[in-house]
């Protein structure tokens, strides 16, 4: 199905933001949404790679009784896309803000883990720079590793990056120079404002 179809269903029938699709969910399509609702992602594998794996994605949000979508980046565009296996919320100022874990997929070893901040403002989705580094402020953070490293893992899509909401602690996996993933982590906590860069562990 190609993703203008998607599209066209979704924007006539705005209220499959709360579907739940179970006959769709499988290893090719995935679909992720937030814990109050407010915010999903949809996303399919084209299989028009090898072993690398393109996503056509698109993101579905409420703001009041709108619900509007957005395409994202899709594979007719050049980039491999992603699907998300994990969301979580964070209150920032009195607003919801969404961790949207992703995942793509570069070959049978290389793969990519990241956590994307965004925020629902004036009816848009719009990324935000929520993550305090040494020296900047970012929206997303990637994690390229090689998948074999942990292929023995149970869990399946991967938990790589993690959220603790009760210590409002973000957790990267710390990957050595031969993509490895080892068993420290980044940490990331919340100041108030930000999720700011605490050290490794």
């Amino acid at each position: 199905v190609s993703q203008s179809r998607y599209e066209a269903f979704l924007s006539a029938n705005p209220t499959t933001i709360d579907f739940p699709f179970n006959k769709l969910k499988n290893n090719s399509f995935y679909l992720t949404t937030s814990s109050d609702g407010n915010l999903r992602h949809y996303a399919w594998d084209t299989f028009q790679g090898g072993t690398m794996h393109f996503f056509d994605e698109i993101y579905q949000w409420k703001d009041g009784s709108k619900v509007l979508l957005k395409q994202s980046k899709s594979s007719a565009e050049g980039s491999s896309g992603e699907f998300s296996s994990k969301m979580y919320t964070i209150n920032i100022q009195n607003k919801t803000h969404y961790l949207v874990v992703t995942n793509s997929i570069f070959s049978n070893r290389d793969s990519r883990q990241s956590v994307i901040a965004y925020v629902i403002n004036n009816g848009k989705l719009v990324l935000a720079p929520i993550f305090k580094t040494k020296t900047q402020l970012l929206s997303r953070i990637d994690v390229d590793f090689d998948f074999f490293t942990v292929a023995d893992r149970p869990e399946r899509p991967l938990q790589l990056i993690t959220f603790n909401d009760k210590q409002d602690m973000l957790l990267i996996p710390v990957v050595n120079e031969n993509g490895k993933v080892t068993k420290r982590h980044i940490v990331y906590i919340f100041n108030g404002s930000v999720l700011e860069y605490k050290g490794i562990k």
